[in-house]
């Protein structure tokens, strides 16, 4: 009997812990509620449209696009996001962000040999997403863990296979367009 209370009273109290425990990692990453996403692309005017809705607290806009990676004799297709904004700030694990347009941060990835310092090939050339990233390298200037991938899944892709490998984060500096393909909001 006293096993099977135990028991019973762990499972009990580790459920509200573990949501305590990702409610405080979200909060203090400023991980967003919502994400607006348009095949169109969002302007600034919608971006301060969204940000005078009753409910809504904060509206950013943003970008998040599919490109190649080439890492070695593999290419591998990638979720590239903007930095810089105030929320889905990633944890620094080692370096930093990138502050101009060739430099990037890269989540930690174990299957490849990537480092601060290395230079990483991105192409977009062969994607919907040429008009918002011009092909490149980009020097690795730290290695990242976002709130946005809590699990292995890192998502979905019109490129490639269909799934994404890995995420990176470049400047907005490196971004060549005036239209954010997505907006940010918290409620």
């Amino acid at each position: 009997s006293m096993l099977g209370v135990a028991f019973l009273a762990g499972l009990k109290t580790s459920s509200p812990s573990m949501k305590l425990s990702v409610s405080q990692y979200f909060n203090k990453q400023s991980l967003m509620d919502y994400r607006l996403t348009s095949t169109l692309g969002f302007t600034a005017e919608d971006v301060y449209a969204a940000s005078n809705l009753n409910y809504v607290s904060h509206a950013e806009g943003t970008y998040i696009i599919d490109a190649f990676m080439d890492a070695g004799e593999s290419e591998y297709v990638t979720k590239i996001h903007a930095a810089g904004g105030s929320l889905n700030q990633p944890v620094i694990l080692d370096g930093r962000l990138p502050q101009s347009a060739d430099e990037c941060a890269i989540e930690q990835i174990s299957t490849l040999d990537i480092k601060i310092g290395d230079t990483l090939s991105l192409r977009t050339s062969d994607s919907n997403y040429s008009e918002f990233l011009s092909d490149g390298k980009f020097t690795v200037v730290g290695i990242i863990q976002s709130p946005e991938y809590i699990s292995l899944d890192r998502g979905t892709s019109t490129l490639g296979s269909g799934k994404v490998d890995f995420y990176l984060y470049l400047s907005s500096d490196a971004f060549k367009s005036d239209i954010y393909t997505d907006i940010l909001l918290t409620i």
